[in-house]
C-alpha cells in the first residue's frame, strides 16, 4: 500500500542521515533502492504531481548527491546513477529535468571514465525505453541517444578525447543547464596550474631577493 511504501522509503532515508559516506552501509542500501525502484515497490510515491505531498523523489536525490560528493567509491558511484536512473519515471517534469538529468549530466564528465560510461550506457536504455518524463521532442531524444551511443565515454576528458564537449552537446539537446564551471571544467585546472605557477615564481623572486 502507498502508507507502507512511504514508511519504507522514510526508513531508508533515514539510514543516508545515520551512516553518511560509510561505504559498507551505502552501498548495499544503494543497490536495494535500485531494486526497489525497479520493482516498482515505490511507484505510488514517485507517480503523480502532487510534489507537496509526495516528496520522496526529492529527498532520495539530495541524499544521493550528497554521498557522492567527493565519493571515490567507483562501485557506489554506479549504484547513485542506478538509484537516479529509477527515478527518471516520475511524472513530475521540473523534477526529473532539474534535478535528476542535471545530475546524470554530471555523472556524464564523470573524472572516473567508468562512471562516464557507464551513466551513458544506462541513460540511453531509459531513453529508448522511453520511460523518461522529459517533456521533450522525439527529435531531441533521438540526438541525444545517437550521441550517447557514438562517443567513446571513457575517452580523455579533455583533448584530445574532448568528451566534456561531447556532454555538453548532450546537456544541450535535451534542454539541461550546466553551469560555466561545469561547462569549462579545463579551465578549472588551468586556473590551478596558473596558480601553482604564479605561486613558484613569487617563491623564486623572494629568494633572489634574499640573495642580494
Amino acid at each position: 500500500s502507498h502508507s507502507d511504501s512511504k514508511r519504507l522509503g522514510e526508513a531508508l532515508l533515514k539510514l543516508f542521515d545515520l551512516h553518511r559516506k560509510d561505504g559498507r552501509v551505502i552501498l548495499p542500501l544503494l543497490k536495494t533502492l535500485d531494486v526497489l525502484l525497479s520493482h516498482g515497490v515505490f511507484h505510488s510515491l514517485i507517480k503523480g504531481t502532487d510534489f507537496a505531498i509526495c516528496n520522496f523523489s526529492s529527498l532520495l536525490m539530495a541524499q544521493v548527491r550528497l554521498e557522492c560528493k567527493g565519493c571515490r567509491d567507483v562501485q557506489r558511484l554506479i549504484a547513485a546513477v542506478s538509484v537516479a536512473l529509477g527515478l527518471i519515471v516520475s511524472d513530475q517534469v521540473n523534477f526529473v529535468q532539474q534535478d535528476v538529468l542535471s545530475f546524470l549530466m554530471i555523472m556524464l564528465a564523470h573524472r572516473y571514465p567508468r562512471v562516464r560510461r557507464w551513466t551513458a550506457e544506462q541513460l540511453y536504455v531509459h531513453l529508448l525505453e522511453g520511460t523518461s518524463a522529459t517533456n521533450m521532442e522525439d527529435g531531441s531524444i533521438d540526438q541525444a541517444m545517437q550521441l550517447l551511443m557514438e562517443v567513446s565515454w571513457d575517452d580523455d576528458l579533455d583533448s584530445p578525447g574532448n568528451v566534456r564537449d561531447s556532454r555538453n552537446c548532450v546537456a544541450g539537446v535535451l534542454g539541461i543547464p550546466l553551469t560555466e564551471k561545469e561547462r569549462n571544467g579545463i579551465q578549472k585546472k588551468a586556473v590551478k596550474k596558473n596558480a601553482a605557477i604564479d605561486e613558484f615564481e613569487s617563491y623564486a623572486s623572494l629568494v633572489e631577493a634574499a640573495g642580494r
